[in-house]
């Protein structure tokens, strides 16, 4: 039997194995569990760059200097430590991964080594600094850097590197190269405006050092894509230089020889991943059949290329770059034809009709269709992908695409002249786009439903989505089998596409009926807890944290977009302490940038706005225009099925510690109720228990820990007429109050609680059912 495509069909084929077993075999990747102390490592420097003001040096094939014993090297490690030989023949301890490959190391090198005579690329380096686990995901929507790093080899991070030597032959070819790479760089930042010589860098060089704004822009936007090195931007650049050679007459042969040569010179100083090698290699096919005088074929030319890459490195399978890039391209060669036919008879059959000719012929032609087509197909079939790692969707990408990608040519070849000739009114052309993206991306962030919000979808929903857009690719095959004795009507095709279609993102898009839950995230030492009904209210308990850099940016806000939670009723404050409020200011100063709506902001009763802590809540509140309100004791706010209920401090209190001002709520969620400490300690449980009895509270199902289980918070007393099932406790692993004390948990123990610390287990979930509770932590 003849197979079509059979490289397709292996591909596919290979692809389906890496998954299962990935899913069987899948390594679980853990801490090595580093202490605060300097080490030394030796390796090959692959490569160098500039991020985020950090020289970072990325170290190959690593080892442990000879004169640490090979015991040391396993303790430090954690990993598998064993002797080797290098080329001279002298013994190393060489580190591997869990996959039985050399591990890399990620060097953050001190700054008195900026301007100091360097080590070239190739060289073997030895360096001392400390090293730094990469983190593990403790929460939903948390980045996991550990998983991250590991899969592409790297051991961890050496902080404060000092370059103890380095010796050994160079890399000529990549030092030339990087030398080109940073040289072009900072001529780019030094003739344009702002912030777009480093875009341009970005969309040229394959340099990642840019303003975080700049960045959070591009992607709320939906034209990311951009800034990194591309299929786009190869074949762009691939493209151009091969006609230019071949019109200035070259031989066929030798215009495909230069162009790739140009091109996997151009592709290794950008860095060469995973879009830039699928792209090359889809260039070099499609050149070769040109100087052949052979057909090209789209999609054999895309998985020969996928193939290389898995080959290489099967992780790849689960990284968003390598299957964006592949699934646009799989999405214009499957799913172009047919959606440029539902949409052309209807939408020309329209143009006809209009009264002047040149708008007829004009812009409203045939072309600016085939470009719509092209950007929906390439959304059609990556936008589930987009949901399951970025949790949200920008509605206007397809319009922004169609208007801003058609000018990038524009600003590589400025980019390119400019840094090559380095006269800089070449510059000028690239500065004026850029200041143009940028203008127009800020615009259309600005409207209104500028982002859908739809949380991680899950993976049943994604395979259904991905059925139906097959069946609506194989919708005229199916149509003709199906009324084989009939005659075919274009216009039921169409329809029958366009309700397959209708259906397929409706299902994506449609939101989904969730559990009333209520979340303790992992915050290392602080409080931040999250309550959601299910049916669309939301609020917060607390969110800060003393010891994790940006915690409402990397943990809360990505918690809050996993779950697709874009409104939250109401932030409640237990008292001015950063570690129960950082969190919270930075989702207010971000709120509008990342399209999360926040009701008010409730306060106890014991509100002083001469508080330095008060006074920068007020701050971040006033300017995302979200009203302060203050609550009394016996106040009893309600959203949706969330029932909340102050039950102290009591008015008359004057409490001499500030942590005993906190305010104390009693939430309940469907008949579950949890008593929300703030960090009152022994000395205010008297008044506390008080207040309970007069609000006719007598039992809690949960009890939040106070004050992240101090041992001198949560008194027997308390503990006593509170009779908590279960306690949750919010605290660092490496807490240097040395929290929870020991005497908290005996004290949980002798009435029969079971405790949960998300220093140990990470985030702790509790979905509240109209018959008691469920408790789980993460990964679930």
């Amino acid at each position: 039997m003849h197979i079509k495509r059979p490289m397709c069909l292996f591909a596919a084929v290979f692809a389906g194995l890496l998954i299962l077993y990935q899913l069987t075999a899948k390594p679980v990747y853990r801490e090595c569990g580093w202490k605060e102390e300097k080490a030394s490592f030796s390796g090959i420097l692959e490569k160098r760059e500039q991020k985020n003001g950090h020289l970072i040096y990325h170290l190959k094939d690593i080892s442990i200097p000879n004169q640490i014993k090979d015991q040391r090297a396993r303790q430090i490690s954690g990993q598998n430590s064993r002797k080797t030989f290098n080329a001279g023949g002298e013994p190393q301890n060489t580190i591997f991964d869990e996959n039985g490959r050399k591990c890399r190391l990620l060097c953050y090198i001190s700054d008195e080594y900026l301007n100091g005579d360097m080590p070239a690329i190739g060289q073997k380096v030895i360096i001392s600094g400390i090293p730094r686990d990469f983190r593990k995901a403790e929460n939903e929507g948390q980045f996991d850097e550990l998983t991250y790093y590991r899969k592409m080899g790297y051991l961890c991070r050496i902080t404060n590197c000092r370059i103890e030597g380095y010796s050994g032959r160079r890399d000529m070819l990549a030092e030339k190269l990087t030398r080109i790479k940073e040289n072009t760089s900072e001529y780019f930042c030094r003739h344009m405006k702002g912030e777009n010589g480093r875009v341009l860098s970005a969309v040229l060089l394959g340099k990642k050092d840019m303003d975080e704004e700049i960045k959070d822009l591009y992607r709320n936007a939906g034209i990311a894509h951009i800034l990194a090195i591309s299929g786009l931007h190869v074949s762009l650049i691939g493209l151009t230089i091969y006609t230019l050679l071949r019109k200035a007459g070259l031989f066929p042969l030798l215009c495909f020889a230069l162009s790739m040569i140009l091109i996997t010179l151009y592709g290794l100083m950008a860095g060469a991943g995973s879009s830039v090698v699928r792209a090359s290699v889809m260039l070099m096919l499609k050149l070769l059949s040109d100087v052949c005088n052979r057909t090209y074929d789209l999609l054999t030319a895309m998985s020969l290329s996928g193939l290389m890459l898995l080959t290489v490195r099967s992780e790849y399978l689960t990284d968003a770059g390598f299957l964006l890039s592949f699934l646009a391209v799989l999405g214009i060669a499957v799913i172009y034809e047919p959606l440029y036919d539902m949409l052309s008879s209807p939408a020309l059959a329209v143009i006809g009709k209009l009264p002047i000719k040149s708008l007829r012929q004009g812009c409203f032609s045939e072309k600016p269709l085939k470009a719509i087509s092209v950007s929906l197909a390439a959304s059609l079939m990556t936008v589930p992908v987009l949901l399951w790692f970025y949790y949200e969707y920008p509605l206007y990408s397809v319009l922004l695409n169609l208007i801003l990608v058609p000018l990038l040519p524009l600003i590589l070849i400025s980019g390119i002249l400019g840094g090559v000739i380095r006269l800089s009114f070449l510059l000028f052309p690239a500065d004026v786009v850029l200041s143009l993206y940028e203008a127009v991306c800020a615009f259309f962030t600005k409207l209104p439903a500028s982002t859908l919000l739809t949380g991680r979808v899950k993976p049943q929903i994604i395979i259904v989505y991905y059925l139906l857009l097959l069946f609506f690719v194989l919708t005229d095959k199916a149509d003709h089998a199906l009324f084989r004795k009939k005659e075919r009507k274009e216009k039921r095709i169409r329809l029958i596409r366009g309700i397959l279609l209708f259906a397929a993102l409706l299902m994506l898009f449609l939101p989904v009926k969730k559990n009333p839950m209520i979340d303790m995230l992992s915050v290392g030492q602080g409080d931040c807890i999250v309550i959601s009904d299910g049916a669309g209210h939301t609020v917060i308990c607390d969110g800060g944290s003393s010891d994790v850099v940006s915690a409402g940016k990397y943990r809360l806000i990505p918690y809050l977009k996993y779950n697709g939670i874009g409104r939250i009723d109401a932030v409640f404050i237990s008292h001015p302490h950063a570690d129960h409020y950082n969190a919270l200011t930075q989702l207010m100063s971000l709120s509008k940038a990342e399209k999360i709506s926040i009701g008010a902001v409730y306060v106890s009763s014991r509100y002083d706005p001469e508080n330095e802590g008060y006074a920068r809540i007020i701050e971040a509140a006033g300017q995302a225009d979200i009203p302060i309100r203050i609550l009394e004791c016996m106040d009893e706010p309600v959203f949706g099925k969330i029932k909340i209920k102050v039950v102290y401090p009591l008015t008359e209190l004057n409490a001499d510690d500030e942590n005993d001002d906190s305010m104390v709520l009693m939430a309940r969620l469907n008949g579950m109720g949890i008593l929300l400490t703030g960090d009152i300690t022994s000395n205010a449980d008297d008044e506390l228990i008080e207040s309970l009895q007069k609000c006719g509270i007598e039992k809690a199902d949960c009890l939040k820990v106070c004050h992240h289980g101090s041992k001198y918070s949560n008194s027997d007393r308390l503990l006593e007429y509170l009779k908590p099932d279960t306690a949750i406790i919010s605290c660092s692993a490496d807490s240097k109050y040395g929290h929870p004390h020991q005497e908290v948990i005996e004290r949980l123990d002798r009435i029969g609680c079971k405790s949960y610390i998300t220093s140990k287990l990470g985030q702790i979930k509790m979905i509240c059912k109209e018959k008691g509770y469920q408790i789980s932590h993460f990964p679930f």
